[in-house]
């Protein structure tokens, strides 16, 4: 298996560098992004194979956390589909950040985005409503806790 091209840039403030990858629980499609330093989730639930999975879904996303944490300077993902057509392309190039595509086959080049993945997948399959439905307080309250669960690597940061 080929190893990534480079190592994933390693920010100093949060949201300079985000992960994002498409994860399906209980036949429920979900995007998921996070910031690589503090390891905050936003999870958005999709219809898998409709416009909301596909490019223009996946770029809308991305609008809406630009215009609450600001654009990074690094987005890493696994290089589905959404993330590499010439629209997805063409709309990171505009904004000026780099898109770091990891290996299919070497995951542990995107270990945010795995990370992230692996805890929401945790989190979606004990708490969600029918049908995948974020709506409801279980979990809420789930990704509350999530949220204000302190990383080690973080409070080291901040003690250095």
């Amino acid at each position: 298996a080929a190893l990534p091209r480079s190592a994933p840039h390693i920010p100093d403030t949060p949201f300079e560098a985000m992960v994002a990858e498409y994860c399906e629980i209980k036949g429920n499609y979900f995007l998921v992004v996070a910031d690589r330093l503090s390891g905050w989730i936003e999870i958005k639930r999709v219809t898998r194979n409709s416009e909301a999975s596909g490019t223009k879904g996946f770029i809308q996303c991305l609008r809406i956390l630009f215009s609450i944490f600001g654009v990074p300077k690094e987005l890493s993902s696994d290089g589905g589909p959404e993330f590499k057509s010439q629209a997805t392309t063409e709309f990171l190039r505009r904004w000026g950040f780099e898109h770091r595509i990891s290996s299919a086959y070497y995951p542990q080049s995107n270990g945010r985005a795995e990370l992230a993945a692996k805890t929401t997948k945790r989190l979606l399959h004990d708490n969600t409503g029918r049908g995948g439905d974020l709506d409801n307080d279980s979990f809420l309250r789930a990704l509350l806790t999530l949220r204000n669960t302190l990383i080690h690597h973080v409070e080291y940061l901040k003690l250095k």
